[in-house]
């Protein structure tokens, strides 16, 4: 039987600065968050999930907000592990986090047992810990009692009588030159490819919306510009903008760090713009292809930069250049002028500055695009978002 969970056997997370405050990178979230003592726990109890119970990383949630699993509930769950199967997922067992100097007592035992009544978790056994003392609990004939050891991952799911399912394979990268309607078609689908960008745009948006979806996690080495690069991955999440819109989706991330030690991480997505006509709050909005940059900041992260796809790209020889005239919008305060937003870009990142617009870079596109062909272009990317977000925080 797996070992219990004792902060002490697991390292402390690695420390980042953000905005002047420490950070942890939380895996699961894929984003940084305070480093607060209870953080610290909730971070070391997931390495032991991972670890020590075998749990698969993507299927921990934490922060898990009920209101997501059932409309009108309340309250947060550090932590839920779920399960699989072919209908979808579910939540396996759940844990209630406490910082190390915060002691046990019923009134967190209980707090987690309220969430479970929203849950039902499927093996009926929940946690809660402070990292220094770690209590588990089973659903019994004759109701919640205290057990001292519970199965892996694997145990758990076979103790309901369910097997974890395969990874899903991801559908082939397509030649540009290859593309038939049912990719056309397929790409629509995922909401990748807009509804009305035109069909002679479709071979560059579905290469490089293959390379963002379905290639495997690039590993990238060495400094993006003046910033250093940490790490990279996947998420699924949902970032706002300027003008009140939500960008929900696939997104692959990016952790650097400035020359002054301060971490940014910023996600990278495309995805088609939502199609409508008279809409009495949205107007009329073309379904356009948008790439998309996003910023985070703790609890106000944020889409810098919306480029479409269908007005932004121009062919040069074999491959395809992706630029920008600057266009920036800072909320309720409105757009800002173009000029000026070059200016400050010429000002602090003039190497994205060609002529009197950003270029975000050239990537092939006669032939299946890789992330070793990327490496410039998302560098750009991330330079390009972050300082936007410079100029709006400016000016």
């Amino acid at each position: 039987m797996p070992k219990n969970f004792k902060m002490a056997d697991w390292p402390k997370p690695k420390t980042f600065r953000r905005a002047g405050q420490d950070a942890f990178f939380d895996p699961c979230r894929k984003q940084l968050v305070p480093a607060d003592p209870e953080e610290d726990v909730r971070q070391r109890f997931v390495s032991y999930l991972v670890d020590e119970l075998r749990v698969p990383l993507k299927m921990i949630e934490t922060e898990f907000n009920l209101t997501w699993f059932k409309k009108g509930a309340r309250g947060r769950v550090d932590v839920v592990v779920l399960g699989e199967t072919d209908d979808g997922c579910f939540p396996l067992f759940l844990a209630e986090c406490k910082a190390s100097s915060v002691a046990i007592v019923d009134e967190h035992v209980e707090q987690a047992l309220r969430y479970d009544d929203v849950l039902e978790v499927v093996s009926e056994v929940i946690a809660v810990t402070n990292g220094l003392d770690t209590e588990w609990y089973q659903l019994g004939d004759d109701g919640w009692v205290r057990v001292q050891q519970v199965p892996d991952y694997q145990g758990m799911l076979a103790s309901v009588d369910l097997k974890p399912m395969g990874a899903s394979k991801p559908p082939a990268r397509i030649q540009p030159d290859s593309i038939v309607d049912e990719d056309v078609e397929f790409y629509r689908g995922c909401g990748i490819l807009g509804v009305e960008s035109p069909v002679e745009n479709t071979d560059y948006i579905i290469n490089l919306g293959g390379l963002i979806y379905f290639a495997d996690t690039p590993d990238f080495s060495g400094d993006f510009g003046s910033y250093k690069h940490i790490e990279a991955g996947e998420r699924y999440t949902r970032f706002g903008n300027a003008g009140g819109g939500s960008w929900p989706g696939h997104y692959r991330y990016f952790v650097v760090e400035d020359e002054g030690g301060d971490a940014q991480v910023v996600s990278i997505s495309l995805m088609g713009q939502m199609s409508v006509r008279n809409d009495p709050h949205w107007g009329n909005v073309r379904g356009t292809t948008r790439l998309l940059l996003a910023v985070d900041s703790f609890d106000k992260s944020h889409i810098s930069l919306s480029l479409n796809m269908d007005k932004y790209v121009r062919r040069v020889g074999k491959n395809i250049e992706i630029w920008h005239d600057c266009k920036l919008t800072r909320g309720n305060r409105g757009a800002a002028k173009m000029a000026d937003v070059l200016a400050f870009v010429r000002e602090h990142e003039p190497e994205l500055v060609v002529g009197d617009e950003v270029v975000l870079g050239q990537l092939p596109n006669d032939r299946v695009v890789e992330w070793a062909d990327a490496r410039d272009f998302v560098e750009r990317c991330i330079r390009y978002a972050l300082v936007r977000d410079a100029f709006r925080e400016a000016f």
